[in-house]
């Protein structure tokens, strides 16, 4: 009888964890593949930045993979894993063309703006960079290099990078609508609907608060829905600019 019942309370008493050698080798598996994960993103990367090697149309070449390889292939096949570290590096390399193309207007725009004789040392998209998106600018340019280019340049390469979602540019852009509207044509967001653009509330507000002669309403309309766009990414610079603009409309 002593027997069973110490058998009961063996049973009965809680397990002790020991370690488990199956889950540690799980884990270091896992590292082990997140590092090599890396180091194939990465290799892809240095592949798709080689203009020679890299496929004409490989965001295309991308969407059709993704639309007509089933979902088990991809999520599940050492072919599916390459073709999404394939992707994350285009889109890595997307984002760091759209940098380089913002930080390139924003060195034009000031060199323009400092042989004016306006004093001014940087952009608000430079302000922005230095204090959220980078810290530490990734390239320079010397003056000799950024004095080929002109602010029609500078306009074209921000309207680029706009229309590819950029929060940044889009606030840029607008404020040279505001500054230099004869710079460039009103362009406005894929997708966007121009009578959401062009409202009849808001270019009669234009053409009641602004002299028609000094500032196009239809302008004003485009740089407000560019700074409603990068309001609405996130941009602080254009949040604040938004809510003074309100207060000032708001003044009798």
């Amino acid at each position: 009888m002593s027997s069973r019942a110490d058998e009961q309370r063996d049973l009965r008493r809680p397990a002790v964890r020991t370690a488990d050698p199956v889950a540690g080798s799980a884990e270091a598996l896992r590292s082990h593949l997140r590092t090599r994960g890396e180091d194939n993103i990465a290799g892809f990367c240095k592949l798709f930045g080689n203009a020679d090697i890299r496929p004409p149309a490989i965001f295309r070449d991308l969407q059709y993979i993704a639309a007509l390889i089933p979902a088990t292939v991809l999520e599940s096949t050492p072919q599916g894993k390459a073709f999404w570290n394939a992707a994350i590096a285009t889109a890595q390399l997307k984002q760091d063309a759209r940098r380089i193309m913002v930080e390139t207007a924003d060195s034009i725009i000031a060199y323009h703006s400092n042989n004016r004789g306006h004093g001014r040392s940087s952009s608000s998209a430079q302000q922005q960079r230095d204090s959220a998106t980078f810290s530490t600018p990734s390239r320079t340019s010397s003056a000799e290099e950024v004095a080929r280019y002109s602010m029609a340049d500078a306009a074209y390469l921000l309207q680029i990078t706009a229309k590819e979602g950029d929060a940044v540019a889009q606030r840029e852009l607008a404020t040279l609508y505001l500054t230099h509207p004869e710079l460039m044509d009103h362009i406005i967001a894929p997708f966007a609907r121009p009578r959401d653009v062009f409202k009849e509330e808001l270019d009669s507000k234009w053409r009641k608060n602004q002299d028609p002669n000094r500032c196009d309403p239809a302008t004003m309309c485009v740089a407000h829905h560019w700074m409603s766009l990068s309001s609405k990414g996130g941009d602080a610079l254009a949040q604040e600019y938004l809510r003074q603009r309100e207060e000032m409309e708001r003044l009798p």
